[in-house]
């Protein structure tokens, strides 16, 4: 008999309806298990009260001028892997300096590259 192996979450923060969704779906169509997508940054908040994802995928600004500065914060307190999924690669160094060293995707993505990307953040995780 094999062991079980532990389902690998990978979080999701895209305001985006459409965008979300098949961010959503490449990543379990990469066998892991997605997490939202949120829309906005208070949701995010309080799941990682209780959870803390093994990856994350960012989008930079949400609905109005709301961003993901404080949650791409708390991965990083945490060690969670996470990359920046955008329109606006320009703005993780302008508005996130200290998240500059992230990798920065360009939107729209292939789902072959958000499948990589996914695969890539969550072999980097600390979780075993």
């Amino acid at each position: 008999m094999q062991a079980q192996l532990e389902p690998r979450y990978v979080l999701i923060v895209e305001d985006d309806t459409f965008q979300g969704l098949d961010l959503v779906a490449t990543v379990e169509k990469a066998g892991y298990d997605a997490l939202g997508p949120f829309a906005d940054c208070q949701s995010v908040l309080e799941l990682l009260e209780d959870f803390i994802p093994d990856a994350a995928l960012l989008d930079i600004r949400l609905e109005g001028k709301e961003t993901t500065k404080q949650v791409a914060d708390i991965l990083t307190d945490f060690g969670v892997p996470f990359a920046f999924v955008t329109a606006f690669p320009g703005d993780v160094a302008r508005r996130m300096p200290e998240h500059r060293n992230a990798p920065v995707f360009s939107k729209p993505c292939r789902p072959v590259d958000v499948a990589a990307l996914a695969d890539r953040l969550v072999k980097a995780s600390p979780v075993p």
